[in-house]
C-alpha cells in the first residue's frame, strides 16, 4: 500500500512535467518548421526576382 501511495504521488509530480516538456518539444519543432518555411519562401522569392 506504501507503494501505491508513492507511485501516486511521484505520477502526480512527473506527468505535469511530461505533458509540459512534450508540449515545449512540439512548439519548438513548429517553430523551427516555420522558420525553414520562411527560408524556402525566401530562397524561392530570391530565384524569382533573377
Amino acid at each position: 500500500m506504501e507503494i501505491l501511495s508513492m507511485n501516486v504521488v511521484v505520477s502526480a509530480i512527473v506527468d505535469p512535467w511530461v505533458t509540459t516538456l512534450s508540449f515545449v518539444v512540439a512548439l519548438a519543432m513548429r517553430i523551427q518548421a516555420g522558420k525553414k518555411k520562411d527560408a524556402d519562401a525566401r530562397s524561392i522569392y530570391a530565384l524569382l526576382a533573377l
